[in-house]
């Protein structure tokens, strides 16, 4: 699960806990929006009027619409905001909580980035994840871009990444395999961190995520 447990600040204001938890996996941007609009509708603390959800602000109930195009209208009006077209809604909200979402987002995230952040970590995975919470990126689309460039794989350790890219690259072409052997690769893969040219983060499975710089 990836939510957001969004307050309402009126009412924490007034020493008041009221606000739910919305999660951005299941929910759509508009969908996300229209719940935090509501549990503003709902508070009670009221601050400020808005528009009314039912009849989007016209004040006319509409009971039915025939085929001709011609609607019936109650006479009292939209139930819902006594025919005045406004509701009370408190103004602001915050994020006092995340579950499955970095806490950097802080107190008032952008929901498009939040968004964009979800989409990121179920196309690249945990990997994401770790690099994100390890860099300073301007925004979610930069940070997907530079872990393109920089993923390099998982790996046991990172003595197996140094391995791998050696052979990759052909650093023991024409070597004998026992002459290899004596190559220290936990020294190579220590240098490659130490000189700025690779980052490994751990991962929840005992090994390394590798990223090269």
């Amino acid at each position: 699960m990836r939510s957001i447990y969004v307050a309402c600040l009126a009412s924490y204001n007034a020493g008041t806990l009221h606000g739910d938890w919305i999660d951005l996996e299941i929910l759509d941007l508009e969908e996300a929006r229209e719940e935090i609009a509501q549990i503003l509708r709902e508070s009670p603390h009221p601050n400020v009027t808005v528009t009314c959800p039912k009849c989007s602000g016209t004040g006319e109930w509409i009971t039915m619409r025939h085929a001709n195009g011609f609607e019936d209208k109650d006479p009292a009006g939209c139930q819902t905001c006594k025919g005045v077209g406004m509701v009370p809604s408190a103004a602001e909200w915050a994020v006092h909580d995340y579950d499955g979402l970095p806490s950097s987002f802080g107190e008032h995230p952008d929901l498009d980035e939040l968004a964009a952040y979800v989409e990121a970590v179920d196309e690249h995975g945990d990997a994401f994840v770790a690099y994100f919470g390890n860099e300073s990126h301007a925004d979610v689309a930069s940070a997907v871009e530079g872990f393109s460039d920089a993923y390099s794989g998982e790996f046991r350790n990172a003595e197996e990444w140094a391995e791998g890219f050696l052979d990759d690259t052909g650093a023991f072409q024409g070597v004998s395999d026992t002459l290899r052997n004596y190559f220290d690769f936990q020294a190579y893969a220590r240098d490659a961190r130490l000189g700025g040219d690779m980052t490994f983060l751990d991962n929840d499975n005992g090994g390394v995520y590798a990223f090269s710089h």
